[in-house]
């Protein structure tokens, strides 16, 4: 019960920050998703590469 209580809490406490600093938030994510993305493609092409050499 009480993690379930405190669960709630921090979803407050985050949603408030969140709505306190959305500018800030969305200038982040602009600068975190295309790192992502690429990050992701050559994860997704090395995992492709390395499959395919294993099957060989």
């Amino acid at each position: 019960m009480q993690n379930i209580i405190l669960g709630l809490i921090a979803i407050v406490v985050g949603a408030l920050g969140l709505m306190a600093w959305w500018p800030e938030f969305g200038q982040v994510l602009r600068g975190i998703v295309p790192f992502a993305l690429i990050i992701v493609g050559l994860l997704s092409i090395a995992s492709k590469y390395y499959n395919r050499k294993d099957k060989e």
